[in-house]
C-alpha cells in the first residue's frame, strides 16, 4: 500500500528526528556519511535520504555529501539506522530486526499463484447460485467427490448455504455433471458416516481450493449462525464460537511427533546463528525443510523470548512444542554432526528446552495440507435478528426466528431488523474461514460481510492473506461500537475438551498448559503460528481485535493495511518476533487492544511505520511487551519505564522504507519469477484418422489441410510412429504386450462339460465344489466348459495345469462363493511383521492358477552378457586387448529421435556375450540383471534421479527383459526388441549387475478364465487391511494366459497377476450389487513382478482403494481402453517401470494418480518411464504428485496442470485437440513390424 502522509505533517530530512535507543538508554545523534561510500554507522541516524521515485535509492540531503550524490527530491524520507535505504545498515546477526522476508506462502519466494481448475460447482455439481435455492447439497457433493486435491470453481452468483441436513437421502443429492454441462449419469455413492461433511459448515480435510469470479461477483451466503444450526453449550457462560470454527474450515495436520523426529539439537545457539549441532544426520539432506521444536520448560523458553526483561506468563509454563519454526537446510556438516540453515535463528536455542529437529514436509508427518484456501469472493454472514435468537434458550428460538422475504428472486439477500453485535464471549457464530494446521495456503481478494470472526489461522505456517476487506451492516452505538470479535487472527490451538474460563474484568484466559512427560514424549499440544503473512487489508468496520496475534506466534508479518479504527491486538503474553509494517490505524481508539491487563506479548516485536488519523500514536505501557521496536511511530514519546523494558523508539512522520517486509524481500532478491513448467508442443502438423499427415496452414499441395477434427500427434510419436525412437521416452515398445506378443487368445476346444460329465447342477443351491475339483483333476489340458447356471463353490479352487475355465457368458454362468477366505480358513490378522492386518489383504484368490516361470536359476542360465554395441562405433569388448571381432551384422536404418536419448546405449539391439552355445535364432530369452547390493541398478531404473532405499538394495531380478534372438555370431546376438534398460560406462554393461541371458521356460502356457461371473454375497467393505477375503482370481507366474469376458462382483480383490508374462485381461468387469461404502474393496486389478501383460477394455463400476496397480518391478505392461467411476492408477512402489496407461476414461477424475505403498520400498511410487497417454475425465484433474516417479511421460491428458517437480525429467505434452493416436498401444502393435526392421 502506498505510504500516506497525514495532512500537516512535516516532510523529509527537515523533519524532527528523535531516536531513543533502549539498549543504550540514550538518544542517538546524527552522523556524517562517509564521503566515498555514503554509508552511515548503524548506531547513528544516517545523513542521507531515500528517493521513493527511484525505488528507495540513496540521495543527498546536503549537496555534495559525496561525489556523484543525487540530490533528494522534496519530501524524500530518511532511512532508519536499523535498515538504511536498501538494507545496507541491516546487520542481520545482531540487529533488532529479524528477517521477515520468508513469511507467507512458498517461503516468500513467489507471488500467489492461480491453481489449475478441476471442476465448476454449477456445471458439474448442480449448484444454482441464484440467491434463492439452497446450494448446500451441491457444495457437499463437490467436497466429497474431489477426494484428494483440486480447485473448485465457484462462478458468479449468490450461493445460499443454510439448511440442517443430518443424513440426506441419496435421491436428494445432485448428480454431478460433465464440464460441458451434461449431468453425469451416476452420482458417487454416499459417504460413510465418519466422512460426511457437517450440515451447514463446509469442512475440508483435503487440498481443495475455492476459486470465485471476484469479490462481489461470487457470494457465499450463510444466513444462519453456527449457534442456530448446532446450538451453543456456553461453557463457563462463554460462547463456544468465540474461538472458532468457521463456516468454511480447512483441516490440516502435522503436529510434531516421534515419527517426524530426525535429531536432537545438542548444543546451545544464540539468535542470529545458522548452524546447529545435532546428534544424528540420518535423513537430513540439503534442500529439505526441517522444523525446530522446543518446549517451554519451566518458563525458560518464554523468559528468553522476553530477552530476560520480564518474567514469563506462568500459565504458559511447560508447554510442549511451544516453538515450531521451519527452515530449509543449506548444508549438512559432519565431524561433528551439524546442519547449516538457510535462515538465521530469530531466537536463542538451549538444550534445556529439549530442542529437536523434525521433518516438516514428508507424508509421514509434517504439514500435510498445502495449497488450500479461498480467492475472489464474498463471504456473507446474516446480521439478522436470528443472531440474537441464537443467544436465547433453545425452546424460545423457533418462535423468535422469522424468515426474511425477498422482493426479487435474483436480488442479493437483505436482512432487515439487523441486531447489534452481542459482544465478545457472546458470539452467535457468524464465523468466516478457519485454517487449522495448514501450510502454504492463502486467502486472496475476499470480502467478509457481518463476520464475528473473519479468517483464523490456527497453528499453521507460511500461509498468506492478501487484499481482504471487512464490512458490516450491523448497527453500532458509542456503548456498543464493535461489529465482531476478531477480523484476522494468528492463534494457537486450545486443547480439546477444556472450555475457556470466563474472563475477569475482560482479561483473556490462557489455554491450559500442556506437559510432555519426558524428552521423548509425543508432543500433543500444537501452539502458535509462524511465518504467516497478512498483506493488504481494509477494515471498514470495527472489531474488538482487528488483527490479533496470540500465544507463541513467531515471525508473522502484518503489512499494508488500513481501517476506520484498527486494533493490533497481541494476546496471551507470548507472541514474539512479529512485524507490523505500513499500517494506518484510523481513529486508533484502542490501537493495541486492552493494554491495561499487563503483559500481552513477548519480546522483539516490531511496529514499523504505524500511523493514525490524528498524526499521533499513543504507545502502550512498557509492561505490554518487552524489547519492542518502534520505528516511524508518529510523534510518539518513550514512555516511562520504556528504557528499562528494552524499547527502541524512532518517532517521526516519515521513515524509509515504508514497508519493511517488502524491503527485506527485495534485499533477498524476492519475489522470484514464477516458474514456468516446461511444456512440450507437438511437431507442428496434424493427423487424419487414417494416419495421414496434414498441415494446419500450408501452401504445399502435397500436404492436405487439416480439417477441424484432425488429431494432434505427439513429438514422441508422430502420425504413424515416424518420430518414435527406441532410445526415446517411448523406447519400451509396448506393441508386444499381451498373449503371444499381442495376438488374440484362441478359443480352445472343449475338453469336458462340467454338468454332463461330472454331475454339476448349477442350480444356485447344490454345492458343486466336488464336481469342479474332479473335472480339474481329470483334465490334463483344454477347456472345462461350464454351461449356463449358478454354481455354488465352498472351497478354494487351485489349478496348476494348462486349463481354461469357460462359462457360457458373463451374464449366464455364475460361480458363487457364499463364504470368504476368513470364513473358510480363519484369519491370523498378521502379515509378515504387520499386526492387525488381514492375511488376505495382499493375495490368494478363491480361484488360483499357479504356474512357474523360473528366473535366475542355474538351469535356465545360458551365457553372460559382456558388452553392447554403442551407436555406430565398433564393439566395446569386455577385454579391450582382444583383437578379433566378428563381422558386424547389418544395422537397421537409424530413426533420428526428436527428444534427446535417455542414455548412450538404451535402445540397442546387439549384445556381446561370452558364448552363444545353446542359443537358437528365433527363440525367446530373458535378459536378467541383479542389483549388487549397493542399489546401483535400482537407481538406474529410476533414470539415475532417485536412489534406492535400503530394502531395495540387492534385488535379485529387477530386470527380466524378454526378447527373441533374430541373429547370432560366435560372441554376439541381435535381439528383436530394443533393450529398454540404460547401460553404463561408455556403453559397456555394468558387470556389477551380472547381466545374463536365460532360457524363457514357463511351466505351461495357454491357460486362463473366460465367460463367467465370480459372485460373492454383498457385505459392507470392512476397510483397508481389514478384508475378510472376498478375493477373485489370482494368476501366479502364468505365461501366455488370459482372462476374458469375466465379471467379479462384490469383491475385496478382483484379479491379481503375480510374476505373469505376456498375459491378456480383456473385457473384465468389476462391479458391486450396491455400494459397499465410499471405498468398495482393496484391489481391483493388480500386477506385480511380471512384464509385458495387457489389460484392455476393462470396467470398474465402484472405487477400490487401488483400482489399477503396478508394483514390484512390473514393467512393460499396458492398461488400454478402460473406464470406471473414479479410477486411480496406482504405482505401489518397489520400482515398477516403463508401464503404459492409454485411452482410459477415468470417470470423475478426482484421484487419477493417487498412489500408495510402503515408503521403505521406494523413494517414489514408480521408477522411470511411467507413461500416461490420452486420459480423459469429467473433471480437470491434476498431474501426479512430485513423488510419483522420475521421467514420467504425460501426453494428451485432460488437465490444465503443468506443474512438474524439478530435477525429475518429466515430459508433459498437452494436446490442443484430440490426441493422435487415440490408443498408443494399438498403434504400437500396428506399426511394430516396420519400426523393428531387425525382426
Amino acid at each position: 500500500m502506498r505510504r500516506h502522509r497525514p495532512a500537516g505533517a512535516a516532510a523529509g530530512p527537515l523533519a524532527a528526528l528523535v531516536v531513543l535507543l533502549a539498549a543504550a538508554g540514550r538518544a542517538a545523534g546524527q552522523a556524517t556519511c562517509d564521503g566515498s561510500a555514503g554509508v552511515c554507522s548503524a548506531q547513528s541516524a544516517p545523513a542521507y535520504g531515500c528517493d521513493p521515485a527511484a525505488g528507495g535509492a540513496k540521495c543527498c540531503t546536503v549537496a555534495g555529501a559525496w561525489p556523484g550524490c543525487p540530490p533528494c527530491p522534496p519530501g524524500a524520507p530518511t532511512p532508519s539506522p536499523l535498515f538504511g535505504c536498501a538494507g545496507e545498515l541491516w546487520v542481520r546477526p545482531s540487529s533488532r530486526l529479524a528477517d521477515w522476508s520468508f513469511a507467507g506462502m512458498s517461503y516468500g519466494d513467489y507471488a500467489l499463484p492461480r491453481l489449475p481448475e478441476m471442476a465448476n460447482v454449477k456445471t458439474v455439481f448442480g449448484a444454482r447460485g441464484d440467491g434463492v435455492a439452497d446450494d448446500t447439497a451441491a457444495f457437499e457433493l463437490a467436497l466429497q467427490t474431489i477426494t484428494a486435491d483440486g480447485t473448485l470453481v465457484v462462478p458468479a452468483g449468490t450461493y445460499i448455504i443454510t439448511r440442517v441436513r443430518a443424513r440426506p437421502p441419496q435421491r436428494a443429492r445432485a448428480a454431478p455433471r460433465s464440464p460441458g454441462g451434461r449431468r453425469l449419469t451416476r452420482a458417487p455413492p454416499p459417504l460413510p458416516r465418519r466422512r460426511r461433511a457437517a450440515p451447514q459448515r463446509l469442512d475440508i480435510d483435503k487440498r481443495i481450493f475455492l476459486q470465485g469470479a471476484g469479490a462481489g461477483a461470487t457470494v457465499l451466503s450463510f444466513p444462519r449462525s453456527l449457534g442456530e444450526v448446532y446450538g451453543n453449550t456456553w461453557p463457563g457462560g462463554v460462547s463456544q464460537y468465540g474461538w472458532g470454527p468457521g463456516f468454511i474450515n480447512f483441516n490440516g495436520g502435522g503436529a510434531p511427533d516421534p515419527s517426524t523426529r530426525l535429531a536432537a539439537v545438542t548444543a546451545n545457539a544464540y539468535a542470529g546463528a545458522t548452524v546447529l549441532a545435532v546428534d544424528a544426520l540420518t535423513g537430513l539432506q540439503p534442500g529439505m525443510v526441517v522444523r525446530i521444536v522446543m518446549d517451554n520448560v519451566d518458563g525458560g523458553l518464554l523468559r528468553s523470548l522476553n530477552q530476560g526483561l520480564a518474567e514469563p506468563t506462568a500459565a504458559l509454563n511447560n508447554r510442549a512444542a511451544a516453538i515450531r519454526w521451519a527452515s530449509r537446510v543449506k548444508a549438512v556438516l559432519s565431524n561433528p554432526p551439524r546442519i547449516e540453515l538457510e535462515r538465521a535463528l530469530p531466537f536463542s536455542v538451549s538444550t534445556a528446552w529439549r530442542p529437536e529437529m523434525h521433518d516438516w514436509v514428508s507424508e509421514r508427518g509434517g504439514m500435510k495440507r498445502n495449497f488450500t484456501g479461498v480467492a475472489d469472493m464474498t463471504l456473507r454472514c446474516a446480521a439478522r435478528c436470528c443472531a440474537a435468537a441464537a443467544l436465547m434458550p433453545r425452546r424460545r428460538r423457533a418462535a423468535a426466528h422469522t424468515p426474511t422475504r425477498r422482493s426479487h428472486p435474483r436480488a442479493l439477500p437483505s436482512f432487515p431488523g439487523a441486531a447489534p453485535f452481542a459482544g465478545e464471549y457472546k458470539e452467535a457464530g457468524h464465523n468466516g474461514l478457519y485454517f487449522y494446521s495448514t501450510a502454504h495456503s492463502w486467502v486472496r481478494n475476499v470480502v467478509f460481510e457481518n463476520a464475528e470472526l473473519g479468517v483464523v489461522f490456527d497453528s499453521g505456517a507460511f500461509n498468506s492473506v492478501e487484499n481482504v476487506t471487512f464490512t458490516s451492516t450491523r448497527p453500532v452505538t458509542p456503548a456498543a461500537p464493535f461489529t465482531g470479535t476478531r477480523g484476522i487472527w494468528n492463534k494457537a490451538r486450545r486443547r480439546p475438551g477444556r472450555p475457556a474460563r470466563p474472563p475477569a474484568a475482560r482479561r483473556r484466559a490462557h489455554a491450559p498448559a500442556c506437559r510432555a512427560a519426558d524428552a521423548g514424549a509425543a508432543r500433543v499440544c500444537a501452539q502458535g503460528t509462524s511465518d504467516n503473512l497478512v498483506n493488504g487489508f481494509d477494515f471498514r468496520t470495527r472489531f474488538v481485535g482487528s488483527v490479533t496475534t496470540s500465544s507463541f506466534a513467531v515471525g508473522n508479518v502484518v503489512a499494508n493495511g488500513r481501517g476506520t479504527d484498527v486494533s493490533l491486538d497481541l494476546q496471551y503474553g507470548a507472541p514474539a518476533g512479529n512485524l507490523f509494517t505500513n499500517i494506518h490505524l484510523g481513529a486508533a481508539s484502542a490501537p493495541f487492544g486492552w493494554v491495561a491487563r499487563g503483559q500481552d506479548a513477548a519480546g522483539r516485536n516490531t511496529l514499523w511505520n504505524v500511523r493514525t488519523a490524528n498524526d499521533s500514536l499513543v504507545l502502550p505501557p512498557p509492561g505490554w511487551a518487552p524489547a519492542t521496536t518502534w520505528v516511524g511511530a508518529e510523534n510518539a514519546a518513550m514512555p516511562a519505564g520504556g528504557v528499562e523494558a528494552g524499547w527502541y523508539v524512532e518517532s517521526r512522520p516519515d521513515v524509509w522504507p515504508y514497508d519493511l517486509w517488502a524491503a527485506q524481500r527485495r534485499a533477498r532478491g524476492r519475489p522470484l519469477p514464477t516458474p514456468v513448467a516446461p511444456v512440450v508442443r507437438g511437431p507442428g502438423y496434424g493427423c487424419l484418422s487414417n494416419g495421414t499427415k496434414c498441415c494446419f496452414a500450408t501452401t504445399d499441395p502435397a500436404c492436405p489441410r487439416c480439417p477441424p477434427d484432425a488429431g494432434a500427434p505427439s513429438i514422441l510419436w508422430g502420425c504413424n510412429g515416424e518420430l518414435w525412437s527406441p532410445r526415446g521416452r517411448l523406447g519400451y515398445d509396448w506393441g508386444w504386450a499381451g498373449y503371444r506378443f499381442g495376438a488374440t487368445p484362441p478359443v480352445l476346444p472343449v475338453a469336458v462339460n462340467l454338468k454332463t460329465q461330472f454331475g454339476a447342477r448349477g442350480d444356485g443351491t447344490t454345492d458343486d465344489t466336488s464336481a469342479l475339483l474332479r473335472a480339474i483333476e481329470a483334465t490334463p489340458s483344454g477347456a472345462i466348459f461350464m454351461p449356463a447356471g449358478v454354481y455354488v463353490l465352498t472351497s478354494v479352487i487351485n489349478i496348476r495345469k494348462p486349463l481354461v475355465l469357460r462359462g457360457e457368458g458373463r451374464d449366464r454362468t455364475v460361480l458363487r462363493f457364499p463364504k470368504s477366505l476368513t470364513d473358510l480358513y480363519g484369519n491370523t490378522w498378521t502379515e509378515g511383521s504387520w499386526k492387525g492386518v488381514s492375511q488376505y489383504s495382499h493375495g490368494t484368490g478363491l480361484i488360483n492358477m499357479g504356474g512357474w516361470d523360473p528366473t535366475g536359476r542355474d538351469f535356465t542360465r545360458l551365457t553372460a552378457v559382456t558388452a553392447v554395441r554403442a551407436g555406430a562405433a565398433a564393439w566395446l569388448p569386455l577385454n579391450p586387448r582382444r583383437a578379433c571381432r566378428p563381422r558386424r551384422p547389418p544395422r537397421p536404418p537409424p530413426v533420428p529421435p526428436l527428444a534427446p536419448p535417455q542414455g548412450a546405449a538404451r535402445g540397442e539391439r546387439v549384445l556381446r556375450v561370452a558364448s552363444t552355445a545353446g542359443l537358437a535364432v528365433g527363440s525367446w530369452y530373458r535378459l536378467l540383471m541383479r542389483d549388487p547390493g549397493d542399489g546401483s541398478l535400482i537407481a538406474e531404473l529410476n533414470g539415475g534421479l532417485v536412489p534406492a532405499t535400503p530394502a531395495q538394495r540387492g534385488a535379485p531380478d529387477p530386470v527380466r527383459f524378454l526378447t527373441r534372438v533374430v541373429a547370432a555370431g560366435p560372441d554376439w546376438v541381435r535381439t528383436e526388441r530394443a533393450v529398454p534398460v540404460k547401460v553404463r560406462d561408455r556403453g559397456t554393461v555394468d558387470l556389477r549387475w551380472s547381466p545374463e541371458l536365460h532360457r524363457y521356460a514357463p511351466m505351461f502356457t495357454d491357460a486362463g478364465f473366460e465367460n463367467f461371473t465370480l459372485d460373492f454375497p454383498w457385505t459392507p467393505y470392512e476397510g483397508h487391511f481389514k478384508e475378510r477375503g472376498w478375493n477373485g482370481l489370482h494368476l501366479n507366474q502364468v505365461s501366455h494366459g488370459w482372462v476374458r469376458g469375466v465379471g467379479v462382483n462384490n469383491s475385496d480383490m478382483g484379479v491379481y497377476l503375480w510374476g505373469c508374462t505376456f498375459t491378456t485381461i480383456d473385457d473384465l468387469r468389476l462391479s458391486n450389487s450396491a455400494p459397499r461404502g465410499w471405498l468398495n474393496g482393496h484391489r481391483g486389478i493388480w500386477m506385480e513382478h511380471g512384464s509385458d501383460c495387457l489389460v484392455k477394455n476393462f470396467v470398474i463400476t465402484h472405487r477400490f482403494v487401488h483400482d489399477v496397480t503396478v508394483a514390484g518391478t512390473e514393467h512393460g505392461s499396458v492398461f488400454s481402453g478402460g473406464r470406471g467411476l473414479d479410477l486411480n492408477l496406482d504405482a505401489h512402489r518397489s520400482s515398477p517401470y516403463a508401464n503404459l496407461f492409454t485411452d482410459i476414461a477415468l470417470g470423475l477424475g478426482t484421484r487419477p494418480f493417487e498412489a500408495s505403498g510402503d515408503a521403505a520400498w521406494g523413494v517414489t511410487h514408480s521408477a522411470a518411464y511411467a507413461t500416461f497417454h490420452n486420459l480423459s475425465a469429467s473433471l480437470r484433474f491434476r498431474l501426479p504428485r512430485p513423488d510419483y516417479g522420475p521421467l514420467v511421460t504425460a501426453v494428451g491428458l485432460a488437465t490444465d496442470d503443468t506443474e512438474q517437480p524439478p530435477g525429475m525429467g518429466w515430459h508433459v505434452e498437452p494436446a490442443p485437440r484430440a490426441p493422435h493416436p487415440r490408443n498408443l498401444h494399438v498403434e504400437m502393435a500396428r506399426t511394430r513390424a516396420w519400426r523393428n526392421p531387425a525382426a
